[in-house]
């Protein structure tokens, strides 16, 4: 029933952006019975009504970029394969969690695999575009990296700004180097630092693996975020995390 449903509220979602106008869906046969359930009728138009309070617009754009994706991205076999690692690695952190989410979705494994490499697609197709507009992207967006500095008197602000303009700032003030490159040690230090008093800790999860932790989050309405049950390597062992930074995966603190 949960896929029946899913199907059929996905296709009234898709027929009706045919009839968009102005940013706002028309249904046709909103009163269209489709589901009987006792003395309850549930019409096109209820349908639609939950659909538009509670995904709307996000539910066609996420359709139309897969439907995107998957025409102008091949699938290749080295997607398969790490979607079939990336639903492995779900299966193995989230155990029972992963599975009840699944069947509140209605989807099955393999499913669930399509999704992985759709969402895969949507970001070679992202790189792509990025890629091939790199230089017009960076003339309109003119990215700069940033370093937000306090100091204790107005004399040592202006001595820094001064020599920032100038391009020779290192160790002006009380706070310097100023340079993100040059404070790489000074940031290492207080990481260590965290670590040793037990208020940091590194975590492993990737990309896909806090994505999916955000779904689940949505699917069961909890609150969202990196905290109780879903904080998977705040307790994890010691060895479980020798061993990952033996194999030189990547981590934040």
């Amino acid at each position: 029933m949960k896929k029946f449903t899913a199907v059929m509220t996905a296709a009234v979602l898709m027929g009706t952006l045919s009839g968009c106008s102005d940013a706002q869906a028309k249904l046709k046969d909103s009163s269209t019975v489709l589901i009987t359930v006792g003395s309850k009728n549930i019409t096109k138009g209820d349908v639609y009504s939950i659909l538009n309070s509670t995904y709307g617009t996000s539910t066609a754009i996420t359709n139309a970029n897969n439907i995107i994706a998957a025409a102008e991205i091949e699938t290749t076999d080295d997607m398969r394969k790490q979607a079939e690692e990336t639903l492995e690695n779900y299966k193995s952190l989230y155990g029972d969690m992963f599975i009840t989410y699944l069947e509140q979705t209605g989807m099955t494994e393999e499913e669930y695999k399509e999704q992985l490499i759709l969402s895969l697609q949507a970001e070679q197709l992202t790189l792509n575009y990025i890629n091939e507009n790199y230089e017009s992207l960076c003339t309109a967006y003119t990215p700069v990296k940033a370093t937000l500095l306090e100091f204790e008197s107005s004399e040592d602000a202006n001595a820094a700004l001064s020599e920032l303009k100038d391009g020779k700032a290192s160790d002006v003030g009380a706070y310097g180097p100023y340079y993100q490159s040059d404070r790489a040690e000074i940031y290492q230090t207080f990481a260590k630092q965290l670590v040793r008093e037990g208020k940091a800790y590194p975590c492993f999860c990737s990309e896909e693996e806090l994505a999916a932790m955000r779904e689940t989050q949505e699917a069961e309405k909890a609150n969202p975020g990196y905290h109780g049950k879903w904080a998977v390597w705040r307790d994890r062992p010691i060895e479980d995390i020798e061993a990952k930074l033996a194999e030189g995966a990547k981590f934040v603190l």
